[in-house]
């Protein structure tokens, strides 16, 4: 019985090589975007935020100035993103969120989702940041201290931040659209038996060129929680 130990290899192999991905991608979003503070002192998991605003008023009109558009899509950090689904006091970020949504489910509650988010946003996407990795360092142990975990996880978008963006779809050469990655952009995997260690041996490469563009279709604000 159990996984195959093949499956498992390819398996672990590429949730490091997304993880990978993820922590350049956090760290490209976090050395460009401008900053931005929220229209009010109230942060979402305080009293009278307002979230339309901070992304519309704010990070939206500083990025139409810039290019014409308005963002389509909006990145929402682990920390913020768990504030909203369970953050629900009286006049919270989340609490709003839920009042407008808690009509659009059948049934007792309402799940809120990303896909919800963005229609109260009023964008076309959400995309919460909540991977997590294994520490700063990412050095991996078999040994367990005391508390259990020899290193704690750690949020990978570890700030208190919202990030408005402007993405096209299916972008070309000269579309306006944050952040492409630019070819080739692939990743192979192969197996193969090496009797001299007496195993199979499981390999994965990724090949890519990350390069920032149209730095002004993007924009944070910064300390959205406390």
């Amino acid at each position: 019985g159990g996984q195959d130990l093949k499956v498992r290899a390819t398996s672990g192999l590429q949730d490091k090589m997304l993880l990978a991905r993820e922590v350049r991608v956090e760290a490209i979003f976090d050395a460009v975007a401008p900053t931005t503070s929220l229209t009010s002192t109230a942060r979402w998991d305080s009293t009278a935020p307002n979230p339309r605003a901070d992304v519309h008023a704010v990070m939206g009109a500083a990025i139409l100035k810039r290019i014409g558009r308005m963002p389509n899509a909006v990145v929402v950090t682990g920390s913020v993103w768990r504030s909203i689904i369970g953050t629900h006091s009286s006049g919270t970020a989340g609490a709003l969120i839920l009042d407008a949504i808690k009509y659009t489910r059948p049934g007792r509650g309402s799940a809120i989702t990303p896909d919800l988010v963005a229609q109260y946003l009023n964008v076309d996407f959400v995309f919460p940041a909540i991977s997590i990795r294994n520490a700063t360092t990412d050095i991996e142990t078999t040994t367990a201290n005391a508390a259990g975990l020899a290193a704690a996880g750690i949020d990978v978008w570890d700030q208190k931040e919202v990030y408005a963006i402007y993405v096209e779809q299916n972008p070309g050469p000269q579309s306006l659209s944050y952040m492409l990655t630019f070819g080739p952009d692939k990743g192979t995997m192969d197996q193969y038996r090496d009797d001299r260690v007496m195993a199979d041996i499981v390999r994965i490469t990724e090949t890519l060129a990350e390069k920032t563009t149209c730095s002004n279709a993007i924009y944070t604000l910064g300390t959205v929680i406390t």
